[in-house]
């Protein structure tokens, strides 16, 4: 394994998001190793697209700390479903029951 940077550890991160909405598990011991093999799995139209992504987010964090002045929540922390009081879940807006 090669050393990565802090900068290349968040976009790897941020990868792994975008990663993860298409399906994409990252469960085992070295959590960088598994999100770049992945992405060399995805063919070179995917890569790019990917890449492009992880650049808008990053720009994104980058104009938001200057304009607002302090760090912001990173959008490459993953994030937990939200649950109502003891872990139940929370009903639909409609009411309907939720399977």
């Amino acid at each position: 394994m090669q050393k990565i940077s802090a900068q290349g550890m968040h976009r790897l991160r941020i990868a792994a998001r975008f990663l993860r909405k298409r399906g994409c598990r990252f469960d085992g011991s070295n959590f960088y190793d598994l999100v770049i093999r992945t992405i060399y799995e995805l063919d070179q139209t995917a890569r790019e697209y990917l890449r492009g992504l992880v650049d808008w987010v990053e720009k994104y964090e980058i104009a938001e700390r200057e304009i607002f002045g302090e760090p912001t929540r990173s959008r490459a922390l993953k994030t937990k479903p939200r649950l109502g009081r003891k872990r139940a879940l929370r009903a639909g807006a409609s009411g309907a029951d939720q399977k």
